[in-house]
């Protein structure tokens, strides 16, 4: 991101380009490895500033800008307080999820769009009624 910077900076108004800089701040910010009290309140300034100066970009339309909604970046100091690193929670699936959860039942089922997802959700349940019965000791 950092290279990035280099290579635009003389490309766009210097507005943008310090709005641009403080949002790679921040990012970098939270992305540390370790975070401390001061970090995080550091992370707050960053977003400050980053909010301060994206005021360049209220005549422009919010889908055409695709900022991250502020609110959303606001709880990631609150969220690291909880829940510690940002690497530490995820919404998203891995791979390995995914084909248990998707591929595998994708593959038995025949794409027919109307029975699909009824032959997924089938399937998931045998696999569970499965599990169940022989290997689940109790």
């Amino acid at each position: 991101m950092s290279i990035f910077m280099a290579c635009v900076h003389d490309l766009l108004p210097s507005q943008v380009a310090l709005c641009m800089r403080h949002f790679i701040d921040f990012f970098m910010q939270v992305n540390v490895k370790e975070h401390t009290d001061e970090t995080v309140k550091e992370m707050v300034q960053l977003l400050i500033k980053f909010t301060e100066s994206s005021v360049i970009f209220k005549d422009v339309p919010p889908t055409e800008i695709g900022f991250p909604k502020h609110h959303a970046l606001y709880k990631y100091m609150h969220d690291i307080k909880q829940r510690g690193l940002r690497e530490n929670y995820t919404t998203s699936h891995s791979e390995a999820q995914h084909k248990v959860d998707v591929k595998r039942p994708g593959i038995r089922s025949n794409f027919n769009s109307t029975t699909f997802a009824s032959q997924i959700a089938n399937y998931i349940l045998y696999c569970d009624l499965y599990y169940e019965q022989y290997l689940c000791y109790h």
